[in-house]
Order: C-alpha cells, then sequence, then structure tokens
C-alpha cells in the first residue's frame, strides 16, 4: 500500500535532490511554482500528500530554475520562514 503523506526526505528524493538541498528550493518552488504546500496540521516533521507532490511532478516536471543552489545556512532558511508567515 502507498503511503499518503511523504516527509521531506521523500519528497526530495522524488525531486532528485537531498533532503537539505530541497529545503532550500521548497518556498521558490511553492511560490513560483505552484509546489504543493505541507500539511497545516504537521509543523515537523513536515509532511506532503504523495498524491499532490507525484501530481505536480508529473504536470510541471522539475523546473531548473528553482533547482539552482541558493545560498544556505541556518539564519537563511529561518529567515526565509519568517518572510512567508
Amino acid at each position: 500500500m502507498a503511503a499518503i503523506f511523504i516527509d521531506t526526505t521523500r519528497v526530495a528524493a522524488l525531486l532528485g535532490q537531498t533532503a537539505d538541498q530541497f529545503l532550500r528550493v521548497r518556498a521558490d518552488l511553492e511560490d513560483q511554482h505552484g509546489f504543493p504546500l505541507p500539511m497545516p496540521h504537521w509543523k515537523r516533521p513536515m509532511k506532503w500528500r504523495a498524491d499532490q507532490v507525484e501530481g505536480w511532478i508529473e504536470a510541471c516536471g522539475r523546473p531548473r530554475d528553482a533547482m539552482t543552489a541558493r545560498p544556505s545556512g541556518p539564519n537563511i532558511i529561518l529567515l526565509e520562514e519568517a518572510r512567508r508567515a
């Protein structure tokens, strides 16, 4: 039976990235490319609906511009998350 919800590591694997790479580009994927949002009732660890992620990949592919590495580090990620809230 397939999982209904998947975690960051599985989402990243579906996108051909590591979990760290995915977390660095997640905001861009959501804001610029319509990537599914994580389930709101799961703060940590974040979970996504597997069917939404797989459907998005099937419909949109993997946008290369969003997959490029951006500056990383805990402060960068925290600042990006604060901006989104």
